[in-house]
């Protein structure tokens, strides 16, 4: 059974990838590639959404730190057949705030929330802080869709370590296109 998964992925000649390996490799990284495309279109989409809102001013009318806490169990199997489980126990912290926007027409709308993705991250501390800045009766500049004025932002900072998602994505998919071009290209000049 072995050899015969060998003799499909490797070619015979000194170990060299045979074409459905290339192939194989070339699709793998074309999906890498399509994934890096749509992460990004989405985050561009978002930056671009929220470069069109309208200024206004926000009344806080409640604050929080929203924590959520995931755990994932793994099933590992030991050598001699027994079996062990390992768990992690995930943490997310989320600043979250209501606040009444007022806008240029002078209407009053009640929105929730923070940032355009509803970002988060293990750090509490640094999540605490954000919620710490914000005075719940005090009014803050925001910006609000013009379109729909109950969605709303505090802040129209961007973080671009998002960015860094997609480009791993496509940092990955390059890797193994071109390895699959190039193991392609090598088979068909030795026939």
């Amino acid at each position: 059974m072995q050899q015969q998964l060998l003799r499909i992925t490797y070619s015979s000649r000194g170990g060299r990838p045979g074409p459905f390996f290339s192939l194989a490799f070339a699709g793998l990284g074309s999906l890498f590639v399509l994934i890096a495309i749509a992460i990004s279109l989405f985050f561009i989409h978002s930056f671009s959404q929220l470069q069109s809102y309208t200024a206004g001013q926000c009344t806080i009318t409640a604050k929080q730190l929203l924590q959520q806490t995931e755990q994932s169990r793994v099933v590992h199997t030991r050598s001699n057949g027994s079996t062990y489980t390992t768990t992690t126990t995930t943490t997310t912290y989320t600043p979250d705030f209501q606040f009444a926007v007022q806008t240029a027409n002078g209407r009053t709308y009640s929105a929730d929330g923070y940032d355009q993705l509803n970002s988060s991250s293990s750090d509490q501390q640094g999540e605490q802080a954000i919620v710490d800045q914000f005075t719940v009766g005090k009014t803050y500049p925001c910006w609000y869709d013009p379109a729909n004025p109950s969605q709303a932002v505090l802040t129209r900072q961007f973080d671009w370590f998002f960015l860094f998602i997609p480009a791993l994505f496509l940092f990955i998919g390059a890797i193994f296109l071109i390895f699959g071009i190039v193991s392609m290209r090598r088979a068909r000049s030795r026939s």
